[in-house]
């Protein structure tokens, strides 16, 4: 799979209609201390079984980086109400993310992507993608190192995005089984430790790089 961006075709007028839609204006608030130390503009990508805080943990990226989320199963589930397959409308939103991401690096601006993105192909791309466009790549692989809250949480949300069906722990083991193990360093987030954990780490990834308690570095392969 190749990180193809759509800018023509059929598919124009949906490109557009996603930009306007998830592509907030700047904000006027005044940049913090840590958005003055962010002034390269970051990619970040998070990755990891349904289930583990992917999506609450990119919000937080997002409030810190006053940047955007692009979550591929919102985008998934908006063009399977157009009529689309299931597969078709998956790879679609895989692209429609990754436009808007540049998009938002050509600007100078951060992005953040929310996505399974279960193949370590997706991920290399978007590092590529990260340094053409001359921004700095942050990885975050989300885990739960507790099975039985792992599946209490899969149990007790329900839907979460309209039209798109409540995942079921069956669905989190297909998953697991064709997700491949990310090469290269990244932080690694334990959705079985306290939130405000996270957050510091999430916080000083974001910064510097930096990986400390309760993250992990994972050498390169």
């Amino acid at each position: 799979m190749t990180s193809t961006i759509l800018r023509t075709g059929p598919w124009g007028s949906i490109s557009r209609y996603c930009c306007a839609l998830l592509s907030p204006s700047s904000p006027d608030a005044a940049p913090t201390d840590l958005q003055t130390a962010l002034s390269t503009p970051r990619l970040v990508v998070f990755s990891g079984l349904p289930g583990t805080g992917k999506s609450t943990l990119a919000r937080v990226a997002g409030g810190v980086l006053q940047c955007p989320v692009f979550g591929k199963d919102d985008v998934h589930a908006t063009l399977l109400r157009s009529g689309l397959s299931y597969e078709r409308a998956g790879w679609m939103a895989h692209h429609l993310i990754t436009m808007l991401a540049q998009n938002q690096l050509q600007a100078g601006q951060s992005a953040i992507l929310d996505s399974v993105t279960a193949h370590q192909k997706m991920r290399d791309d978007w590092a590529h993608l990260a340094e053409r466009e001359g921004a700095v790549f942050r990885g975050v692989e989300c885990v739960c190192s507790d099975p039985d809250l792992h599946r209490a949480r899969l149990t007790g949300r329900g839907e979460t995005i309209p039209g798109w069906r409540a995942i079921q722990w069956e669905d989190v083991a297909e998953v697991a089984s064709r997700y491949e193990p990310w090469a290269g360093e990244h932080l690694v987030l334990d959705g079985a430790q306290p939130l405000e954990l996270a957050r510091k780490a999430l916080r000083a990834y974001l910064r510097n790089g930096s990986i400390g308690p309760p993250a992990q570095a994972l050498p390169s392969q």
